[in-house]
């Protein structure tokens, strides 16, 4: 008798943030954004346990969570910038579209992930809680 094993395939997840204003130009933002050591300043505080920096990467730990390191992928001058995991184990693109508004530049971060639905049922209630607390972030510069 043969078993037959189901793989789960991966699934996109894609986790929206929301639009928050900034005090900064879209420029001076989207400058800031593309340093990874001014990461930090938007990482929520209390729950941060590790954060490393470097000219194309920023390392992290939150909670109980292993470190992540994200790498610098696509700069598109002033609008979007996009950091991906390094290590590829788990596919991750953080996005951070940049807009003029006013007063200020407006900025939106977005998460996208290929994660098996058994991950995804995991990690979707910690990584929205994750991007949620880094709009706040976003929105203190």
């Amino acid at each position: 008798m043969e078993v037959e094993s189901k793989r789960m395939e991966p699934e996109a997840m894609t986790i929206e943030g929301p639009v928050v204003k900034t005090s900064r130009t879209q420029s001076a933002l989207f400058d800031l954004l593309s340093d990874p050591k001014s990461y930090e300043l938007i990482f929520p505080k209390s729950e941060t346990k590790y954060f490393e920096a470097s000219q194309d990467r920023f390392t992290f730990g939150i909670g109980s969570m292993p470190h992540v390191t994200m790498v610098l992928k696509e700069r598109v001058p002033s609008h979007t910038i996009v950091l991906s995991e390094e290590q590829g184990k788990v596919p991750i693109d953080l996005t951070c579209k940049i807009q003029p508004g006013e007063n200020g530049a407006q900025a939106q971060l977005l998460l996208n992930a290929e994660l098996n639905p058994m991950m995804v049922q995991m990690l979707e209630k910690p990584l929205n809680a994750l991007i949620d607390a880094l709009s706040k972030g976003l929105s203190r510069l």
